[in-house]
């Protein structure tokens, strides 16, 4: 069950103490399955709008879709680094 492993993964991350602020996938029905438990709306979701088996209309709500995402855009590396090099986020 993909989407359950995708709303997992982020879970994960959220429980060691990383903002997770995006999440990019093909799949409408994984950027839904996120999107449930985001109550709060605080992860981007990016739909990237290439081969997909589920069906579109999963994409409601909070929702971009596109080809070519500039992530660099939305944060800088600098946010991205502690002064150690180790990663701020993941």
């Amino acid at each position: 069950n993909i989407p359950h492993i995708k709303k997992r993964g982020i879970e994960y991350f959220q429980k060691l103490g990383y903002k997770v602020f995006a999440f990019v996938d093909n799949e409408p029905e994984n950027l839904k399955a996120v999107a449930e438990i985001d109550r709060r709306g605080e992860i981007l979701l990016l739909h990237a709008d290439t081969i997909f088996k589920s069906c579109k209309s999963h994409l409601k709500g909070n929702f971009v879709s596109g080809n070519d995402y500039e992530i660099n855009k939305i944060i800088s590396s600098k946010d991205l680094y502690q002064k150690d090099g180790l990663p701020k986020i993941a």
